[in-house]
């Protein structure tokens, strides 16, 4: 059974701390959103209070990650939609860009 929550994170030397339902722990395995304090949000699923499965990450100045996440890095099939309208659809390993993906501007070049 998969639950829903947000969190919102302060800076990252602060704790992170959750009182979960049914005296749950830790976060477990669920969907939710992550707001963190510099404005940037994930929508997804989330283990143990960290992205991992599918989600969306919308940058706080525009543009946005929609596919796989492990361990709270982009890893796997996702599409990377940057601010000024350019897209990359492809691959990714350890949040990086990784084999093979297509870049096409904002134009519509490749």
């Amino acid at each position: 059974m998969s639950h829903a929550l947000t969190i919102f994170l302060q800076p990252l030397s602060e704790k992170l701390s959750w009182k979960g339902m049914r005296g749950q722990s830790d976060c477990a395995m669920v969907s939710g959103k992550l707001v963190y304090a510099n404005g940037t949000q994930y929508i997804g699923s989330l283990l143990r209070c960290v992205p991992h499965g599918r989600g969306r990450y919308v940058f706080k100045h525009g543009g946005e990650y929609v596919g796989d996440f492990v361990r709270g890095k982009k890893h796997g099939n996702g599409f990377l939609y940057y601010g000024d309208g350019s897209i990359y659809a492809g691959l990714f390993r350890r949040g990086l860009k990784h084999g093979l993906g297509i870049m096409r501007s904002a134009d519509a070049s490749t």
